[in-house]
């Protein structure tokens, strides 16, 4: 059996989803400033916050100036308290 806190990752993902509700809204902006390169700009405005957060690999092995950028990323407190709960 499972030694997860369903109610705790319920309220993270709640929390975290202001946040990411502002970065979708700033991204889906982009095709409608440049509808050519906006669509590509979204993605890879989603890949630069994926790399950052620590889907892909841990915080600590990225370079410092990516550390930086992942403290300033919401992803990156949104799935310490995923994986914690």
């Amino acid at each position: 059996m499972p030694q997860a806190d369903f109610t705790a990752a319920l309220v993270v993902l709640a929390v975290a989803s202001i946040s990411f509700v502002g970065i979708g809204m700033m991204t889906a902006v982009l095709p409608l400033i440049s509808p050519e390169k906006g669509a590509q700009l979204g993605f890879v405005a989603q890949g630069m916050l994926l790399v950052v957060s620590g889907v892909y690999y841990p915080v600590d092995v990225l370079p410092g100036w990516m550390q930086w950028l992942s403290t300033i990323s919401p992803a990156t407190y949104a799935l310490e308290g995923i994986r914690a709960a």
